[in-house]
């Protein structure tokens, strides 16, 4: 089976994310974590081909060699350059939310290609966070993350920062086209895209923005723009402007080659 193949072949072989780059190299013992999941719940077993990425891009071909109890080996990993990253890049600032709708707003931005990801707590936030229990929240989230890269196919790891107010967002504002969603924007979506420029998306909190907010943002150079005629809650909004984005400027067209024809990615 040829996993630098397509779809099917990297969709057929358990995925798993370890940040040990020499052992992906070398090959030897799994951490014991990852044996957990991949033995354990996912029932491999001696033999058996596995992915394993180290978040930083490409991915390694192996196969399980030894299964004692709680301890696995692997054989040295055979290197693919394959990446399946989105040529715009995308940063979404999601306000701090419920923490399902959080979970559900990070595994899906990951599987849509999100580059970064910036939680930020504002004013009419359901959910605060601070000390011990933020940084509880931030390692959660951050395996959410993992567990979508594993399950998308992708190799790199988006990302992710959780601010506790406006002034600390600032110096982490990527440049290129910024945009805040607001049901009352005057701007559609498509009409404020530059090509080949990085696009920012800012979505409210359940309660929406408040009036300091939404003059912080003006002068950020954000520009207000609507989604669709319909308000959509905050948790729907961001992901709705991804796969837009994606489906309009991203990897979900392709061009043809010599004639600059954009057509769509979709199989048909």
């Amino acid at each position: 089976m040829a996993i630098c193949g397509g779809v099917q072949d990297f969709m057929a072989v358990p995925r798993f994310y370890c940040p040990d780059t020499a052992l992906l190299v070398q090959g030897g013992q799994l951490p014991t974590a990852l044996v957990r999941h991949a033995i354990q719940a996912r029932r491999l077993r001696e033999g058996e081909h596995l992915v394993l990425f180290d978040g930083s891009g490409g991915e390694y071909r192996t196969h399980l060699t030894c299964i004692d109890r709680e301890i696995a080996m692997i054989a040295p990993g055979e290197f693919c350059s394959i990446e399946r990253e989105s040529p715009l890049q995308i940063c979404l600032i999601q306000a701090l939310c419920a923490t399902d709708k959080m979970d559900w707003v990070i595994q899906k931005a990951v599987e849509l290609g999100v580059h970064s990801l910036i939680v930020v707590a504002l004013a009419r936030s359901v959910v605060q966070l601070s000390g011990e229990r933020m940084q509880r929240r931030l390692d959660h989230w951050m395996q959410v993350m993992v567990s979508a890269a594993e399950q998308c196919g992708r190799n790199r790891l988006p990302s992710l920062r959780f601010c506790a107010d406006l002034d600390e967002m600032v110096s982490w504002l990527p440049d290129g086209v910024r945009l805040m969603l607001d049901p009352e924007g005057r701007q559609e979506l498509s009409a404020t895209i530059v090509p080949d420029q990085a696009v920012t998306l800012w979505v409210g909190p359940e309660g929406g923005m408040s009036e300091g907010e939404r003059a912080w943002s003006i002068r950020q150079g954000f520009v207000a723009v609507q989604v669709g005629p319909r308000v959509l809650r905050t948790e729907t909004a961001g992901l709705a402007a991804l796969a837009a984005l994606q489906f309009g400027y991203g990897d979900w067209m392709t061009r043809h080659v010599g004639t600059g024809e954009r057509v769509s990615g979709v199989a048909e």
